[in-house]
């Protein structure tokens, strides 16, 4: 839930943002597309689950979140997203768009403890954070 909630505050607050959110496996960010669709603040079209080439089928998937789910054909239109939810493996599709530095905003990477550095470099390396750019991790956020 404090995931979500930081992405729905940044959504809302800064509406030039691009949040890229990554989990190191399709059910962590299938939660999170999920806890998006319950929030009742996003329609399809405003979010986009992005799966990757690899996943097996579409029968896995939430029925909730089946709206929102694109895959890897539609790259250059996903990333036109100003929210994108996938996983840690996923993000590093995006390099072949070569998007300029900082494209993304914000970086939100769940359950970061489960995954290796190099996973959680794939998504970080898109932002520019010399321009301000953030990777939070909200779980290790002072409370």
């Amino acid at each position: 839930m404090t995931v979500v909630e930081a992405i729905i505050q940044v959504n809302q607050l800064d509406p030039n943002s691009r949040i890229l959110v990554v989990a190191p496996t399709n059910h962590a960010a299938d939660v999170i597309a999920e806890y998006l669709v319950y929030s009742k603040l996003f329609h399809p079209g405003d979010f986009v689950r992005f799966n990757g080439f690899m996943r097996q089928s579409n029968e896995d998937l939430l029925d909730s979140i089946k709206p929102y789910c694109v895959d890897g054909e539609f790259l250059d239109s996903v990333a036109r997203h100003r929210l994108i939810v996938c996983t840690c493996a996923t993000a590093g599709q995006f390099f072949t768009l070569n998007l300029p530095p900082g494209h993304f905003t914000h970086v939100v990477v769940d359950e970061a403890g489960y995954c290796t550095e190099p996973e959680t470099m794939i998504a970080a390396i898109n932002l520019n954070l010399t321009a301000g750019g953030q990777v939070r991790n909200p779980s290790s956020v002072d409370k």
